[in-house]
């Protein structure tokens, strides 16, 4: 064992010499690494060409080498718009041997800009200040612009790429359809085009819904058997579920239609009733089982393009049976659907109402249960309102007897009938206590 090692620790060392042959060392030979730039001048958002460097490595035994670009690993090279800027770069990756170049940054004086070959894509009033043309929206591909620029002295001037990072374009009068100017500016410096804004009418209107709208037919909620009229439509955690009205603009641009712009049909089928109201649904008509309820409104508002029809297509919204689908048990403030806790002492033979005051409905039209404060309706099973349960467990109830011991878990099934719903039927675990 002895002998493989100093063959192979004798092999590496004629590697290490081999390759210090002719000035090429390892790297673990290297001294240190300088680089320098070169005259060129750079403006802020312009990217820095390293190859135009010139390195020096120099090693442990004072031999001086050369490097190229490629062997560095560069960090960022886009000039910054700071008035300095150093190109930092490592040789070889390692950090051991990092090089930080200044190179040479003019100050941009002014700028002019030249619209002649700028694209010919249209630009449309947004029709509120909801909205402002930025270089995020302003396509300035063909524009032409020119920096003048000093340094050390002397000034000079260049063509500046539309696509540099410290160039932003906007329009600050951007709501109407008007000859306007584009602003464009480029660090400190701007320039401006004319460009013309077209109008942005409404081309078509539609009914929709929002994803897995329904009306519940419910006994359970003032709200049941109604329809609504979605608000924030796809605004995330803002949304409100419901039907409305989309407006697709001529820019391509869709957006939902406020009720308040709408008008919706009264009892003769006319739309005449202003979306200003507070049922404006009420002529609309449900069916009184599972079924659907077309629904369709006038657009009122302003910014229809000429002969636009005004009567959207009319969207049939599903109108469901609401349901239990699930019961819930408070413990200790807690919302339970699989397991609770009981104390045996309560459970004697002979008891017919025996977690009443603790049982809660979850409905398919509200399914969502995370804590006792999200639950707004208590099912109440008393016969004297037509509704009714029944409890049963292995063994009846009387939990008091010998059958049963402490902390011995149970099924206990809950049969529930209730007036305007379903039966239905759950099986819980149920863990029993001594009593307190």
């Amino acid at each position: 064992m002895k002998k493989v090692f100093i063959t192979i620790f004798a092999a590496l060392m004629l590697f290490a010499f081999t390759a210090c042959d002719g000035g090429n060392s390892s790297l673990d030979m290297i001294y240190s690494v300088t680089a320098e730039a070169a005259d060129t001048v750079y403006l802020p958002g312009e990217t820095v060409d390293p190859s135009e460097f010139t390195y020096t490595v120099i090693y442990s035994d004072n031999r001086v080498g050369t490097a190229t670009a490629a062997d560095f690993v560069w960090q960022n090279l886009v000039v910054d718009d700071d008035g300095t800027f150093n190109a930092v770069g490592s040789y070889a990756g390692n950090a051991s041997w990092t090089v930080s170049v200044p190179v040479n940054v003019a100050t941009v004086d002014s700028i002019t800009v030249d619209a002649a070959n700028i694209n010919d894509t249209p630009l449309y009033a947004t029709n509120s200040a909801e909205a402002k043309y930025t270089n995020d929206t302003i396509d300035l591909t063909g524009l032409k612009i020119t920096a003048k620029y000093t340094f050390d002295g002397v000034t000079d001037e260049r063509e500046v790429s539309v696509d540099n990072k410290y160039v932003s374009a906007s329009i600050d009068d951007w709501k109407t359809a008007v000859e306007t100017d584009v602003k464009v500016e480029y660090c400190t410096q701007s320039a401006t085009y004319k460009t013309t804004l077209l109008d942005n009418f409404i081309e078509s209107f539609a009914m929709k819904t929002t994803d897995d709208y329904k009306v519940y037919l419910s006994a359970h909620t003032t709200t049941a058997g109604k329809l609504a009229y979605a608000t924030n439509v796809g605004v995330d955690g803002k949304e409100t579920a419901g039907v409305y009205m989309e407006a697709t603009y001529n820019n391509g641009e869709k957006k939902a239609v406020a009720a308040t712009e709408l008008l919706f049909a009264d009892n003769t089928g006319a739309y005449t009733i202003s979306g200003t109201g507070s049922d404006y649904f009420a002529n609309y008509t449900l069916p009184t089982s599972d079924g659907v309820v077309s629904v369709a409104a006038k657009y009122n508002g302003k910014l229809m393009a000429e002969g636009t029809e005004l009567v959207a297509k009319a969207v049939e919204v599903p109108v469901v049976k609401d349901k239990i689908v699930d019961l819930a048990f408070v413990e200790t403030s807690v919302l339970k659907t699989d397991e609770i806790t009981i104390e045996r002492a309560d459970y004697s033979e002979g008891s017919t109402s025996p977690i009443t005051a603790d049982v809660y409905a979850v409905f398919a039209s509200d399914p969502a249960v995370e804590d006792a404060d999200d639950v707004t309706t208590e099912l109440t099973y008393k016969a004297t309102s037509g509704n009714s349960y029944t409890v049963s467990a292995e063994g009846g109830l009387d939990f008091t007897a010998d059958t049963y011991s402490d902390n011995e878990r149970i099924e206990l099934t809950i049969n529930v009938n209730a007036t305007g719903y379903e039966a239905f039927t759950k099986t819980i675990t149920v863990q029993l206590v001594a009593g307190a």
